[in-house]
C-alpha cells in the first residue's frame, strides 16, 4: 500500500465561469454632422464649431477599455439604424462606461453647439469691458522690461493683470466683437485684466453682463469660476461677479429684523 502521501488526489473542481469574466460591450452612435476619427491614442471630434481630442488615458485610466471606430460611410455605420459614425467599446467591467458616455456627449455637444456661460457683475461702479489684443501686448511688454530691470522672474504668464493708470474707455454695448481679455473694475483701487485661454472668447451685451464661449465645457467653466474668484458674491449684498443663474444665499446682519 502506497503512503498517504503519495496516493492519488482527486481532481479539482473547476468553478463555472461568472459574468464577471465576460466582455461587456457599448455602442455608441455619433450624430451625423460630427466626424470621428480615432487615431493617437486620442477620438478627434470635428463639427461645425470646431474640433477637439479626448485622450484615450484620460477616458480610461484603467487601460482595460478596447475601442473601434466606424466612421460615417463606412459598411459597419451603414448598416445601423442611424447615418453616423459610431464608437464600439468592450471591457470586462462597466463602471467607465457613464463616465466615457458623458464626457463623448460634452465633446458632441461642444463641436456642434458650444456652450456658453454668462458672468454678471453688481455693485456701484462695476463694469466688465473688453480689451484689445494691442492693448495686451503693450501690458506684457512692459511687464518684461520692469521684470529685466528689476533683475525678477517674469510673471507674464499669469492670466491676472493689474493696471497700474486706469485707462479711459468708450465702448458702445453690445460690443461687435469678441475679445480674448476682460477689464475688470470691480470696487478694487486698480483695475484687473483677466486674460482668457486659447479656445475661450468674451461676448459682451452690457457693462455688467458678458458670456464666455468655447467647444470645451470644462475650459469654459473653469475660466467662468476663475474670474468669479477675483471679486466673489459679498455674503450680505450680493456686490461682485456671479454666474448667471446662480442663487446667492444672503445673510442678514446683526441686530437688522
Amino acid at each position: 500500500m502506497l503512503p498517504f502521501e503519495l496516493a492519488p488526489k482527486p481532481l479539482p473542481r473547476f468553478r463555472k465561469p461568472s459574468k464577471d469574466g465576460r466582455m461587456n460591450r457599448m455602442v455608441i452612435r455619433i450624430p451625423p454632422q460630427v466626424q470621428v476619427q480615432l487615431q493617437d491614442q486620442a477620438i478627434t471630434f470635428t463639427g461645425k464649431a470646431g474640433s477637439t481630442s479626448l485622450k484615450l488615458p484620460f477616458l480610461d485610466p484603467t487601460g482595460l477599455v478596447a475601442w473601434r471606430a466606424h466612421p460615417q460611410g463606412s459598411a459597419e455605420a451603414a448598416a445601423g439604424p442611424g447615418t453616423g459614425s459610431l464608437l464600439l467599446l468592450a471591457s470586462p467591467s462597466r463602471r467607465c462606461w457613464r463616465g466615457i458616455q458623458t464626457h463623448i456627449d460634452n465633446a458632441v455637444h461642444g463641436v456642434t453647439q458650444g456652450y456658453l456661460v454668462g458672468i454678471s457683475v453688481q455693485g456701484v461702479g462695476y463694469r466688465m469691458e473688453p480689451v484689445p489684443a494691442s492693448t495686451i501686448a503693450a501690458v506684457l511688454a512692459a511687464r518684461r522690461g520692469a521684470a529685466a530691470e528689476d533683475g525678477s522672474s517674469s510673471k507674464a504668464s499669469r492670466r491676472i493683470i493689474w493696471e497700474r493708470e486706469a485707462e479711459k474707455t468708450n465702448i458702445a454695448y453690445p460690443h461687435k466683437e469678441p475679445a480674448q481679455a476682460v477689464r475688470l473694475k470691480v470696487g478694487y483701487t486698480r483695475a484687473c485684466i483677466f486674460q482668457l485661454p486659447d479656445g475661450v472668447l468674451a461676448f459682451f451685451v452690457k457693462p455688467n453682463l458678458m458670456y464666455l464661449y468655447g467647444i470645451d465645457k470644462a475650459l469654459v467653466t473653469n475660466t467662468a469660476a476663475a474670474i468669479r474668484a477675483v471679486r466673489k458674491p459679498n455674503a450680505y449684498t450680493g456686490n461682485g461677479i456671479q454666474l448667471v443663474g446662480e442663487v446667492l444665499k444672503l445673510k442678514q446682519r446683526a441686530g437688522s429684523k
